[in-house]
């Protein structure tokens, strides 16, 4: 396929004008493949219902108007016996998405083009801010940050994504009561935002973005059925389930760290008593080891596991235990394929932790449910803001138009 170069203006002839239109086929092949990523001609037939034949000629038309190129092949493609069909992608120049991920002490930001290609990234320190305002300043500081170096290459920015580490609640858009930091319950992050940097934006909880990304970009692409679950400060997670996000009637399913794993344990930040968060976090490792090494860094907890000191090892065993008991619970009721398992601990602490899992899923969970169930890593090392990205690209109101000059731009 060839055509312009990235930054020459579409010349769409009349039928091509036309294929942009709502509902046109051409403007249908531009959003899936914003909202999917490249694809084969093949693919888009089967997103779209449309006859192959079809597809190839509205490719060629989008080609001539410098709005797709050829791609490398899309997840899964290069395994497939025989010659895969060639991919295509919308062009860089387009335009381009931010995702925004918020935790407890950092802001980490990145830009993706409309090919879900990383463009640019930047991360800040949030440490201790005194209200909602001044966190809201550091994130809209880092977001310019990354909108600047996008920019100059990519185009217009379509709008920013943010996780929280929060469940989301539907009717607002707001973060709803649960363990999080105080600072963020009910606060309108999302008006906040919008006022600061001009630009749309979309919520989301760390959990369900974390699926979007697996969804997109990770081995979540392979399967209908999974679950992600992210152990890190705060026990996350997130479900899959026939190829759809589950968010529930109120939108707060997925609150896996909230999996009473003990009836007689911890009482929970949540209110709860013994919950997955109170004994398969890094707070809880924190909390396990201090009779023993009294208070503990994460990285000297590390440290500890990589030398095999008994006690270290008997807290991330007895870590991955609880979570194999909520693992087996999943198994029983959802019957997934796969379990990702993401977050801080499982990097530094992943065999020791997923040997465990496995140990007492095998106890558990029902023979015929878990015989076809895969355990596995993320290989994505920080999923939430690439699927708070992935907010934005899966926005299907948004539409590509030709000015009179043959300027593109998205409404």
């Amino acid at each position: 396929m060839t055509g312009a170069s990235p930054g020459s203006p579409a010349v769409p002839t009349g039928r091509g004008r036309d294929s942009l239109r709502d509902g046109g086929t051409g403007g249908r092949i531009l959003q899936a493949l914003r909202t999917s990523g490249p694809a084969t001609r093949a693919d888009l037939s089967r997103i779209l219902g449309i006859s192959r034949t079809r597809v190839g000629q509205v490719i060629g038309e989008l080609a001539r108007m410098n709005l797709v190129t050829d791609a490398p092949a899309p997840h899964g493609q290069e395994a497939r016996l025989g010659r895969p069909g060639s991919a295509v992608r919308l062009r860089t120049g387009l335009g381009f998405v931010v995702g925004v991920n918020i935790t407890h002490a950092h802001v980490r930001c990145l830009a993706t083009d409309l090919a879900h290609v990383v463009v640019a990234a930047a991360d800040e320190p949030l440490v201790d801010p005194l209200d909602i305002d001044q966190a809201i300043e550091v994130v809209a500081r880092v977001v310019r940050r990354v909108i600047d170096k996008a920019a100059a290459v990519q185009g217009e920015c379509l709008g920013v994504g943010l996780a929280l580490p929060a469940p989301i609640d539907p009717e607002t858009l707001r973060a709803a009561p649960s363990s999080c930091h105080q600072l963020w319950v009910d606060a309108p992050v999302r008006e906040l935002l919008q006022a600061r940097i001009g630009l749309p934006v979309y919520v989301g909880n760390h959990g369900n973005l974390a699926v979007l990304a697996e969804r997109l970009w990770g081995d979540g692409h392979r399967v209908d059925d999974f679950i992600w679950i992210g152990l890190d400060t705060n026990v996350g997670g997130g479900i899959c389930s026939g190829g759809q996000l589950l968010r529930g009637r109120d939108g707060f399913a997925g609150e896996l760290g909230h999996i009473v794993v003990d009836p007689r344990g911890e009482i929970c930040r949540c209110g709860n008593q013994g919950c997955l968060e109170t004994v398969a976090s890094l707070d809880s490792m924190q909390r396990a080891l201090r009779p023993v090494y009294g208070e503990v860094e994460p990285s000297r907890i590390f440290e500890l596991i990589g030398r095999a000191e008994p006690a270290a090892l008997r807290a991330i065993t007895n870590l991955g235990t609880h979570v194999g008991v909520a693992v087996s619970t999943l198994i029983n009721i959802l019957n997934p394929s796969l379990f990702i398992v993401g977050g801080l601990l499982s990097r530094q602490c992943g065999p020791v932790i997923l040997d465990a899992i496995r140990t007492e899923m095998n106890r558990r969970a029902l023979p015929a449910a878990r015989r076809s169930v895969r355990l596995q890593f993320s290989a994505l090392r920080r999923p939430e803001p690439l699927g708070a990205a992935a907010l934005v690209l899966m926005d299907t109101s948004r539409h590509l138009v030709i000015d009179e000059a043959g300027r593109p731009h998205w409404t």
